[in-house]
Order: C-alpha cells, then structure tokens, then sequence
C-alpha cells in the first residue's frame, strides 16, 4: 500500500503521474456525499476492493483516462459535513460482513478542506463482503463490477485454503547484503535465506516449496535442504531448484503468525567477477498445498560489494 499522510504525498502521485490500477482509484471530492446514491456507490466500491487485492480510495484527486490530474483544494471534501467517523459509520452499516482492519486517513489540503485516503486490505476470513444492494462486486479495468458465481464461491474457499509464501533475505533478515569469501575458482560468494509464511489464517498442513534459483550463478551450497530437481520457467530458463516437503505430524503446520526458515543453514551463491560489478540475476518459488499453487520471482542485483534483494519484481 501506497504511505500517503499529508498533501505532499498526494501531489507526488500527480507529479509522478501515478495510474489508477487493480488497488488504487482516484475519485473528486463531488463523488463523497449524504445522498443514497453516493453513499452507495462508496460501499460499492470499498466492497469492490476488498473482494478482490484490497487497496487505496483517493477521495479528492481529480483524474483524467485513469490518471491524476491534479489535487482538489477549496473544493476538496468539507470535513465539517462528512467526517471520517461518518464516513467509516456508512461503510460499517452498510457492508455485510463489516470490514475489518479497514483504515480513514484524512489528509488537510486547505483550511476546513480533506482528501480522504480510504485503506481496504483484501478480505479473507470474512470474504466475500455484499454491497448495500445485496450484490457483490470485485474490481476489473478500474471498475466495481458484479461478481458471477465461481468468484464468489473463490472468494468463500479464501477462509479455507491455506497461501504459504517465502521471503528471502540476507543475514540479519535484511534485505541489503555483501559478499562473504570468494572461493579459489574466483566466485564471490554470498549467504541467502529463505522464510515460509501463510498469508492465510487456514494452517497449511502438507505443502511443497521450491526455492528457485538462476542456473547463470553457481550454487556453492544446498544449506540443508537435500532435493535438487530440474525446473524451468515459462520462458525456458533453468534454475537450480530446492525442494522441501512439509506434513504432520513430522512437521509443524504453516501458520500466518510464524516466519519458519526452510534451511537451518544458508544458501551460499557464487557469482563471477562481472555480475558482482553490476549485475542481476531471477530467483523465486513455487508452493504447493491443497487447494493452491503460487510461483513468484524477483532479483538479486548486485554492485560490488553490495547486494540487494528486489522481491517480487519484474523479469520482463
């Protein structure tokens, strides 16, 4: 989610031209009001949101074709007639189930005068949530649409299909690193770590994670994960591909609350003299467990002795 807490940031988004997309709307200030029809339409729209990533509502940045024009000032929302506390009162009321952990921040942009930043985090115990006309929507093309029926079923499994996801860090659980040793074949070399997780509060009780790492660096240690098999991604490239099963009752279920490290020990990678200069290189996973598969990638890139993590990113 975007950090936006005073005006500042909200003319970085115009000056930076910042589009709408899946998790983030612009609406003017005329859109907020005490009619049926507006008070409706913001419900719709924040239910939108949470049915689907979850994400930001601007109210008081004008848009243009999906792009902000500029931020509303005197005739931004008027905080003496719509507070926030009436504001978070008509979502409360009106959306079924309530949205939990939904937050209203406004912003001053002019004496009595507020953008307000509407936070929706995307639903998943209590998904989906139904809008004030008893249907459901989600977002698409930067629109509330009604949601057909396989989506709505998608929606109810989210409370009962567990999401496992890694985080790979450096020492310290940093994403900033360096290089340790550079062995007597002239590679550098550096320790990665990788954590499971659970975006979801449905326990993962059997999964797989493959931990994938570029086939153009060497893999000077498996830590103390012992299946290595072949992959290959959608484009055809190869990576070095660690694999570990978990299953009770050998193994503790995955739980949202907890960060369990895949390997005790590190993985130690060796990079030649010109990647370590200024180079990068795709590492990812794929989990697997009942109900759900996921495949992430992202970089290391490195600048000498410095190596940051970029995860997820963009390979294109």
């Amino acid at each position: 989610m975007l950090v936006l807490k005073d005006k500042s940031d909200l003319d970085r988004l115009v000056a930076e031209n910042i589009q709408e997309s899946l998790t983030l709307d612009y609406k003017s200030a005329t859109a907020l009001g005490k009619s049926n029809q507006q008070r409706n339409e913001l419900c719709k729209d924040v239910s939108a949101f949470a049915n689907s990533a979850g994400g930001q509502i601007i109210y008081g940045i004008q848009e243009g074709g999906h792009h902000p024009v500029r931020v509303e000032d005197i005739d931004a929302v008027n905080s003496a007639e719509i507070s926030r506390e009436w504001v978070e009162q008509v979502i409360d009321s009106n959306i079924r189930p309530r949205i939990k952990d939904l937050r209203i921040q406004p912003i001053n942009v002019a004496p009595g005068r507020v953008a307000y930043v509407i936070t929706v985090p995307q639903a998943t115990t209590h998904a989906p949530h139904q809008a004030p006309d008893n249907k459901y929507y989600y977002r698409q093309n930067f629109q509330s649409i009604p949601m057909e029926d396989y989506q709505i079923r998608d929606a109810l499994r989210r409370e009962t299909t567990a999401k496992p996801y890694v985080e790979f860090t450096f020492a310290e659980r940093s994403k900033v690193g360096t290089f340790i040793d550079r062995n007597p074949n002239g590679l550098f070399i550096f320790r990665l770590h990788a954590f499971v997780s659970n975006k979801s509060n449905q326990p993962a009780f059997y999964s797989v994670v493959t931990l994938l790492i570029s086939n153009c660096v060497k893999l000077a240690s498996q830590g103390d994960i012992h299946e290595l098999v072949d992959y290959k991604d959608e484009r055809g490239n190869s990576y070095h591909a660690l694999r570990k099963k978990y299953g009770i009752p050998g193994d503790f279920p995955i739980f949202k609350e907890a960060q369990i490290p895949i390997s005790t020990r590190p993985i130690a990678i060796g990079v030649d003299s010109t990647t370590r200069q200024d180079g990068s290189f795709p590492i990812g996973y794929e989990v697997l467990t009942p109900g759900y598969h996921a495949v992430e990638f992202g970089l290391v890139r490195c600048r000498y002795d410095r190596l940051t993590i970029d995860f997820p990113g963009n390979l294109s």
